[in-house]
């Protein structure tokens, strides 16, 4: 990309942990007018170059595509593929949606606002609303995944996405760490608390459905060191050949925290007479005791 075709430029942060609008934030933007370029000394301290930031608009759904769906047989593709995994088989660009792996991570941190209330009932001293909080947090994980059948793009080995939302106050970075097994791994800080995990999918194919059996383990730690850990659980996308595609979750998902609280979720399965799909149930454990 040449000068010309630049708009603005960030200098990168020196430690993950710096402030969005730290002091030390440069920002250097090209003048058109003069043909001459200029450096701002501080976000703080420059009120004109406070909106590159602050003011950052946010999409909030992606744009209509510009040619429709091509009416290809999904079987046509995958039919000599009967149980293996699907992580390894080359498909067409259009089974996929227009994200990567790595901006789909960020898709978990779509409520964290959960997150942020869970801390604040810590420190009220009311841990059974933070866990809660942070079951709910664990269950919001699956909620954009609805009418949502196809897969996002594998990105390259190395490639990384960061995202930044000042007005949440989160902080995001992800990472594709492994090509065969693909595995990523991801960060996350907000306020009050750090999240991180690493995921591994693997995939297989039954004819008719489309089993994900996610591994990894995603952590959470608030600033007053309490912790959890989770395992997500099984998607099944049905109705690959014939009727209307969909998925679901199945499975236990297991809270294991550090002191007094930890959860059991179970996500039931979905079957052909259900009439109320996408069910979750869960249940509080409370650590025992020890008496001297």
């Amino acid at each position: 990309m040449s000068d010309e075709d630049e708009f603005h430029f960030y200098d990168t942060r020196q430690s993950f942990s710096e402030g969005v609008a730290s002091p030390d934030l440069k920002v250097r933007y090209l003048n058109y007018e003069n043909e001459t370029c200029k450096f701002g000394d501080s976000l703080a301290a420059d009120k004109t170059n406070e909106y590159l930031l602050s003011s950052a608009k946010r999409r909030s759904k992606l744009p209509e595509p510009v040619e429709k769906e091509r009416s290809v047989s999904l079987w046509s593709m995958i039919k000599d593929n009967v149980g293996k995994d699907l992580t390894r088989v080359c498909l067409p660009v259009y089974f996929n949606e227009p994200l990567s792996s790595l901006q789909k991570c960020f898709e978990e941190l779509e409520y964290s606002y959960l997150l942020d209330r869970a801390y604040e009932c810590g420190l009220r001293g009311n841990g059974l609303m933070r866990i809660l909080y942070v079951a709910a947090f664990a269950v919001s994980g699956y909620a954009s995944t609805d009418s949502r059948p196809c897969k996002p793009f594998n990105p390259l080995l190395g490639e990384t996405y960061e995202a930044d939302y000042p007005e949440k106050g989160i902080r995001f970075f992800s990472e594709k760490v492994s090509h065969h097994p693909m595995a990523m791994a991801c960060h996350c800080e907000g306020k009050g608390w750090k999240f991180w995990g690493d995921s591994n999918l693997k995939s297989k194919f039954w004819g008719q459905s489309i089993q994900l059996d996610p591994s990894g383990i995603l952590t959470l730690e608030f600033d007053d060191g309490e912790t959890f850990q989770w395992s997500k659980v099984t998607t099944t996308i049905n109705n690959l050949i014939i009727g209307r595609v969909y998925c679901h979750h199945h499975g236990t998902m297991n809270i294991r925290g550090n002191r007094k609280y930890s959860c059991k979720l179970m996500f039931k399965e979905q079957s052909f007479l259900e009439r109320n799909p996408r069910q979750a149930l869960s249940k509080m454990l409370m650590a025992p005791r020890l008496h001297p």
